[in-house]
């Protein structure tokens, strides 16, 4: 549930403890990111220069969550996202996921196998400041179950729900079923799934293994191998409410980092009609647009943020540019690729791309799609995508 009463009283009270802690350091100035708020930071990523490498951004460290008010409030509200399912330490979860850690098993046939899903649904529009009520959109039951089939589903952890209104049900069903309780107005709720399949659940003569989502306003089906690299976005009425599914298949969960990325797009200047394709000098590169969020692990818990700004090179090529920082602010890694436009030339619907350390390394592989706001008055969307390091070809391949 998110009612903007709740949301403005908790987000007040999480502020005053980081500013007790020194967390929230320096003085704004006029520069905006792609929410509108203000922000500190050493780079400009509303007028980068795609003539030049990495946009002209410089490895230098920047604020935590780059000083973005929607971006600290990810981190405030962070723990109050974990999930108190059971299953977390069930033994037998426990003995799975040991398997899957250990490198001397990498390649072994007899190991398990995890499919992680994000799901997300009503009113779904990317971080932006819990301060800020997008007005009364209506409350939504998304109340039901989910389940599999076979194997063992975990709720790694509960996406913006607010305890106690929003809570799965307990006890459990059973271990491969969860029910849950949410209601959704101008916001959205969520859940982060680990489905572990042991090696004998993955028997080539037994059916496939599904996926069934039954929420209030949606009710589908997936089979495992269909959760492979999917990322898509189902409306359920003409209001903008919808629900988002976005699957990862790996084998290995530990080695080789992987994990979700999700976050908003926005066109500059932030108030600009998403009709026309601005006229292209082909003497000058051109920005259109920024796009930012939270970088997160398998589990959906955030281990830094990305910041980039898209638009147009030299030769009209459709390129971004970006920076990806830890969860202190630290610079981790220049992010560089293309990005896919809407009918109007503009909009955000994808992007795909790399990212290279500080050495100059090429070490992972990202892409997403890019979505319009349910919002009105939002020139931009949100995203929802996944990284990978080069270290797994498996999870390269779902992320290409």
């Amino acid at each position: 549930m998110n009612t903007p009463t709740h949301k403005t009283l908790m987000t007040a009270l999480m502020l005053a403890m980081l500013l007790a802690t020194g967390l929230l350091t320096g003085c704004s100035d006029d520069a905006a990111g792609p929410s509108g708020q203000a922000v500190i930071s050493g780079d400009d990523y509303q007028n980068l220069d795609f003539s030049q490498p990495n946009g002209g951004l410089t490895a230098t460290d920047e604020d935590v969550a780059f000083g973005d008010k929607a971006f600290e409030d990810l981190l405030f509200n962070e723990d109050q996202e974990a999930s108190d399912d059971p299953m977390l330490t069930d033994p037998e979860v426990l003995s799975l996921e040991a398997m899957a850690a250990d490198p001397a098993d990498s390649n072994d046939q007899d190991r398990p196998r995890f499919t992680f899903v994000r799901l997300e649904w009503g009113m779904i529009h990317g971080p932006i400041d819990s301060m800020v009520s997008p007005g009364d959109c209506g409350a939504l039951d998304w109340s039901g179950d989910i389940s599999v089939d076979r194997g063992l589903l975990v709720a790694d952890r509960a996406i913006l729900f607010e305890f106690p209104w929003d809570h799965l049900v307990r006890p459990r069903p059973d271990r491969q079923t969860i029910g849950l309780v949410s209601h959704t107005y101008c916001h959205f709720d969520g859940l982060v799934l680990k489905i572990i399949e042991r090696p004998e659940d993955l028997d080539p003569d037994l059916p496939p293994n599904v996926l069934h989502i039954a929420t209030g306003p949606f009710a589908g089906d997936f089979t495992l191998g269909e959760l492979v690299g999917m990322n898509e976005s189902f409306p359920v009425d003409e209001n903008g409410n919808s629900l988002h599914l976005t699957g990862y298949t790996v084998n290995d969960i530990v080695r080789c980092p992987k994990g979700f990325l999700n976050g908003r797009w926005r066109l500059l200047p932030a108030d600009a009609p998403a009709d026309t394709l601005r006229p292209h000098d082909p003497a000058l590169s051109e920005q259109v647009g920024t796009f930012g969020g939270p970088w997160v692990n398998l589990s959906g818990r955030i281990v830094g943020f990305m910041r980039c700004g898209y638009g147009l090179d030299q030769d009209g090529n459709r390129v971004f540019s970006g920076k990806r920082i830890d969860r202190m602010g630290r610079f981790m890694a220049f992010v560089n690729g293309t990005w896919e436009a809407g009918e109007d030339g503009v909009s955000l619907v994808g992007f795909h791309g790399d990212w290279v350390t500080p050495g100059g390394m090429r070490d992972g592989v990202l892409s997403a799609a890019a979505f319009p706001s349910p919002l009105p008055g939002i020139a931009g969307g949100f995203y929802e995508g996944r990284w990978a390091t080069l270290c797994d070809l498996e999870a390269v391949d779902q992320v290409r």
